[in-house]
């Protein structure tokens, strides 16, 4: 069937560039439909004529809609009137055939009418899909009979098919992470996508046959879904086209490609205009979808009891409502009230009315922020950390939040491009308060160990919310430091919500130093001193160190579900501890610091304490802060355990970390072989510390990228990094294979700082299986030596740093060196 292939081939061809010069998705997936109709009705007068008075083509789904994309499925039913001659059914055969000859993929159901509609009983998918049935071929009886019996089983079931829908929505939303604001989404899955745009058509098809007085879409509304359904048809379009098949993911590259041959001119980069304007209507549509399912459920549950009054509000089932549809319309000030009576009594606000409020929410203008009665409301709901998140989310649906905080708005849909973060920068903002809000709440378990004593020391969980909320605002400001600039930002915002000057200076500090105690975590060594004078110089005191300590936690927990380990947490209480004990003054901070790591690393070693002492004399001062006290306690073992030379990796369960140590005797290139062996078993490595014991043996700890391991694995590690020692010469390494991202990674190599003859070399990379092995052992070839090395991964960029010191008399000089570790440190690089 070479000509019909040839005809989808044409089809195709004429639809390919079209994304770029037809501004309206809609018109393509309309007119790709005509043309597939088409060749349809072809094949069929060629193939099925013997069957075309017998049986009928329905076209069922998003093909019966009208809409197809470049490489969309063809949903076909085939539904005879009666029985087939057997010419008939091999013509049938011979027109399905031929459809799968023309390399399409093509979905074909046969069944006469009765057998189709009892189906809808079994498999709800087969009912919606009936829903949007349509005639292509044949003489219509089998098509007319179907849809009576599909009418007939809406009339009894539509309820049913409703909540069926509902279920469904909302498990595809869990499985996108409950967001549309993930920085590579599915145009068609993802939350906000074309599949939320189908939904709530179905249910706002279904709904009058399911209720009396159901709710329905508002014609603002629906104009605001078509249009934003009409841009990501487009970009449906332009994915299939670009990537010659149905890939429905806007992945980075797409993005810039897209970008660049539809926003050329911006006034901002190219990608980030795009990017903003898909992030406006898939939120759009996420916003408009989710008020109208709640909206819909809240109708479906019928409360039985009677609403009652709340002050100046309506309270149905339970959920705070405006007294009328037009009270917003009345006194816009209401809108704010409304999220502040809901944060004072722990109210859900009812579908209906936050819809209200969305239509509404654009009468909230200067002078409404600049209310005394207005701001203090919001800042009502900012001293509530157990209700505000909520409160909060709600208000930034309802496009609320960025009216009362225009600094907010140009980080709404304000991309992230890179693998590290997740989400767009207001997204991101929204989950590190949420995160802020749960610490000072009490709730759930303390991500870090010192939480709690923090959380303590925060008096104006106002101040604390709203640094989260601002805290990256600066990087819709391209061009100067985001945290500088962000600071001027938020203490403009504090200006004119009326915080005390004392809560302005506050706010605008922990936004210009957010990064600052993260950074000091990665790079600095918190067992020197004056490394951690210096941070704690910049904090002041104890209470702000509380405020920064959190908002840092809830930064990092914001960025993306995985960004957040126990290393990190083990970092950051570190850094916290000694930073604390500097600012107390306690003229024994460094020795009560040292005595309580020795306390706790014994208990947790479980040896008695006469071999832990002897095992802890070992250990230089400095080797046992930096050693987190589980990781110390195992040390000690391995010490106690008489070995002059000890491998192992241990499974951390309840850290859920893996751990690889090594004790031997030290030689240059030792530190090398173990990362090389790491690699090699297909791991990567996230800190790693190079230690030497008194006796000048080398004590080398990986914690590895990766979960708490099998016991298998482990076996597995543990025979790489034997095989790698073992070895005379530097074993091949696994080659990463780059991706987009990957290339675009800029190589930057320099020196944080130095002391004495120890510098810290800092590598900025992309992130590659064996990279710290690879520059480990181009630093060991320059006849320098490893005291210490770190890595922190950012997606696609990873953070390499390593404390060095010259080794060998024949070293090269500093500047050599920079360059060969460099050269390595670039993709397909070599030691």
């Amino acid at each position: 069937m070479q000509v019909a292939s040839q005809a989808l081939h044409n089809i195709r061809a004429r639809f390919q560039q079209a994304w770029c010069s037809e501004p309206s998705g809609r018109m393509l997936a309309h007119g790709l439909a005509y043309e597939v109709d088409g060749l349809l009705h072809a094949i069929w007068r060629q193939k099925a004529s013997p069957a075309a008075d017998v049986c009928d083509l329905v076209a069922v789904g998003g093909y019966g809609r009208g809409e197809l994309c470049l490489y969309s499925d063809w949903d076909l039913w085939l539904v005879p009137t009666g029985a087939l001659a057997r010419r008939q059914e091999e013509a049938l055969e011979r027109f399905v055939q031929a459809l799968w000859d023309t390399g399409a993929k093509i979905g074909v159901r046969f069944g006469a009418p009765e057998e189709l509609a009892q189906a809808f009983a079994e498999d709800h998918h087969a009912a919606t899909a009936a829903l949007d049935a349509r005639l292509v071929a044949g003489g219509g009886r089998g098509f007319a009979a179907l849809c009576r019996l599909r009418d007939r089983w809406l009339d009894e079931h539509a309820g049913e098919l409703v909540r069926a829908k509902i279920d469904e929505l909302k498990a595809r939303w869990q499985a996108a992470q409950n967001t549309a604001f993930a920085m590579e989404p599915n145009v068609k899955n993802a939350r906000g996508g074309l599949r939320d745009v189908q939904a709530a058509g179905w249910l706002a098809e279904l709904l009058p046959r399911a209720m009396r007085r159901p709710p329905r879409l508002f014609p603002r509304e629906f104009d605001e879904l078509r249009e934003a359904e009409s841009f990501l048809w487009r970009m449906r379009f332009a994915l299939h086209a670009l990537n010659q098949r149905a890939d429905d993911r806007l992945v980075f590259e797409r993005q810039y490609e897209i970008a660049q041959a539809l926003f050329p001119q911006a006034e901002e980069a190219p990608v980030v205009a795009f990017m903003r304007a898909y992030f406006r209507r898939a939120g759009r549509i996420a916003r408009i979808v989710s008020l109208f399912v709640e909206d819909i459920e809240e109708a479906l549950a019928k409360p039985r009891t009677r609403a009652r009054r709340l002050g100046a509000w309506r309270l149905v089932g339970g959920k705070l409502a405006a007294p009328h549809p037009y009270a917003f319309r009345e006194d816009p000030r209401r809108i704010v009230a409304l999220f502040a009576e809901a944060a004072d009594h722990w109210l859900a606000i009812h579908g209906e009315t936050l819809r209200r409020v969305r239509e509404d929410a654009m009468l909230i203008g200067e002078d409404l922020r600049t209310d005394p009665r207005i701001t203090e409301a919001f800042l009502r709901i900012l001293r509530k950390p157990s209700a505000a998140p909520n409160v909060l989310w709600a208000m930034h649906t309802t496009g609320v939040l960025a009216r009362i905080i225009p600094e907010f708005r140009p980080a709404v849909g304000y991309g992230q491009f890179n693998r590290y973060h997740a989400y767009t920068v207001d997204e991101h903002a929204l989950r590190a308060l949420d995160e802020a809000a749960s610490m000072l709440a009490g709730r759930p378990a303390a991500p870090a160990r010192f939480v709690p004593e923090a959380a303590a020391g925060v008096h104006r969980p106002d101040v604390l919310l709203l640094s989260a909320l601002l805290h990256d605002v600066g990087k819709a400001h391209p061009g100067e430091d985001h945290s500088e600039v962000g600071a001027r930002i938020a203490k403009r915002a504090a200006e004119r919500l009326g915080l005390h000057a004392d809560s302005q200076a506050l706010l605008a500090w922990l936004v210009r130093h957010h990064l600052a105690l993260s950074q000091f975590a990665e790079r600095a060594d918190t067992a020197d001193p004056e490394a951690v004078a210096g941070l704690a110089s910049l904090v002041g005191d104890p209470g702000r160190l509380s405020y920064l300590y959190l908002l840092t936690i809830a930064d990092i927990r914001a960025v993306s579900e995985q960004a957040w380990t126990p290393w990190k947490a083990a970092l950051l209480d570190e850094a916290y501890e000694a930073v604390r004990a500097q600012l107390e003054a306690r003229p024994d901070a460094w020795q009560a610091r040292l005595a309580l790591r020795r306390r706790t690393s014994k208990a947790l070693s479980g040896l008695d304490d006469a071999a832990a002492d002897r095992a802890l004399a070992m250990f230089a001062p400095e080797t046992m802060l930096r050693l987190a006290p589980r990781w110390l306690a195992h040390a000690l073992r391995l010490v106690a355990s008489g070995r002059d030379e000890a491998l192992d990796v241990i499974a951390d369960a309840a850290h859920d970390e893996t751990v690889a140590y090594l004790l031997a005797e030290d030689r240059p290139g030792l530190f090398a072989q173990a990362a090389e062996g790491i690699a090699r078993a297909g791991e990567g490595i996230a800190a790693a510390y190079a230690e030497r014991l008194v006796d000048g043996r080398a004590l080398d700890v990986f914690v590895l990228q990766r979960n708490a391991a099998s016991r298998a694995e482990c076996a597995r590690i543990l025979h790489a990094m034997r095989e790698a020692l073992a070895s005379e010469r530097p074993l091949p390494l696994p080659r990463t294979r780059p991706d987009w991202l990957m290339r675009r990674t800029e190589v930057r190599v320099h020196v944080r700082w130095r002391k004495g003859r120890t510098i810290w070399l800092e590598v900025q990379a992309a992130d590659q299986l064996g990279l710290l092995a690879r520059l480990a052992r181009t630093i060991s070839d320059a006849g320098w030596g490893i005291r210490q090395a770190r890595a922190w991964t950012y997606g696609e960029r990873v953070l390499d740093g390593f404390a060095v010191a010259p080794e060998r008399p024949d070293h090269l000089e500093e500047e050599a060196l920079i360059e060969q570790v460099r050269k390595a440190a670039r993709i397909g690089g070599s030691a």
